[in-house]
């Protein structure tokens, strides 16, 4: 069985028309109310959305994916046949699974969601601190739970799931929408989650200086990264002081949405995908019972391990001819 993905007729000119569309808004809306000027975004858009357009490159990104992760027991990437894929057309292995968001139906399997929890948590700070490919849509359309078939199935006469003895796998879906991190960008964020895990002010500014950042961008970072600020009483996971929470709130009272542009527009764009996927890994873990503190702890663990591996050798164990 397969999973046939077939793409509408004229929607590539339709796309087109639709960030034309969007350019000529942002431009007006930034003309009249310039906080509101997010016209800077709309490059990251046109590029995602011609990459998304050629199923060709997504093939390429699950398959780059799939070697990435092989080495696991609880992950798996269906694979693509490319004798029936094209540009427009993506033929799939076709896999069965819960949802990662219906937690009840898990239970039912004898599946643990919590440790779902982790499994995604752990997925995806691999790809974004050790490798720095990274999904950047994990939305719970995309993602499945299954039980681990017991002998696993065959593609061209190579095992691509099942049968390692796992409880169960975390299928990952639609490879369309990737980054690829800067090498100098990852290893900067690698040192920023050491930095605030460890508390290591030091660290801290020669990150901000990599990031082109300055202290308030490191704190802005950390109350988004670890909902505590770098100086902060807070274990790790653990909840803000209400002196600590009236103190920032005073801090930030004049903050407007002006301020809150320019800082996202100072930001490296990577860090901008990374903090999407982050967020609705974040949701997930949540949905799943898991805690901020776990979700922080595997994390930084990610981070650290991140720092070991040279720029040079950072997929290259995995890197295939046609990957983009």
């Amino acid at each position: 069985q397969v999973a046939v993905k077939l793409q509408y007729p004229g929607l590539g000119p339709q796309v087109v028309g639709d960030l034309w569309a969007m350019q000529i808004l942002a431009n007006a809306v930034g003309f009249f109310f310039e906080d509101f000027e997010y016209a800077w975004l709309l490059p990251e858009f046109e590029q995602t959305a011609d990459m998304e357009l050629d199923f060709r490159q997504e093939a390429n990104n699950s398959r780059r994916t799939k070697a990435m992760l092989a080495w696991r027991g609880d992950a798996h990437i269906p694979f693509v046949v490319d004798a029936l894929s094209s540009r427009r057309v993506m033929t799939m292995e076709y896999v069965r699974g819960h949802r990662i968001d219906d937690a009840e139906s898990m239970r039912k399997d004898g599946i643990d969601p919590l440790r779902v929890a982790g499994t995604v948590a752990d997925v995806f700070g691999e790809m974004i601190y050790r490798h720095g490919f990274i999904h950047c849509d994990p939305h719970p359309g995309n993602l499945l739970v299954r039980k681990t078939p017991t002998h696993g199935s065959t593609h061209g006469g190579k095992k691509v799931g099942g049968g390692g003895g796992g409880e169960y796998e975390l299928v990952i879906l639609d490879h369309g929408m990737y980054r690829r991190l800067e090498q100098p960008f990852r290893r900067a964020h690698c040192m920023l989650w050491k930095s605030l895990l460890m508390r290591d002010a030091d660290l801290g500014r020669r990150t901000m200086k990599a990031l082109g950042l300055d202290e308030i961008g490191y704190e802005t970072l950390s109350l988004a990264l670890t909902f505590r600020a770098p100086k902060g009483s807070a274990r790790v996971g653990g909840r803000m002081s209400d002196a600590e929470r009236q103190a920032l709130k005073a801090k930030y009272k004049g903050v407007t949405a002006g301020d809150i542009n320019r800082f996202m527009q100072s930001l490296p764009r990577d860090m901008l995908f990374v903090l999407r996927t982050n967020d609705i890994v974040r949701s997930l873990n949540k949905s799943l019972g898991g805690t901020s503190r776990s979700r922080f702890i595997t994390m930084g663990e990610w981070a650290v391990r991140g720092l070991s591996v040279e720029n040079a050798a950072v997929g290259a164990e995995e890197e295939c001819g046609e990957c983009a």
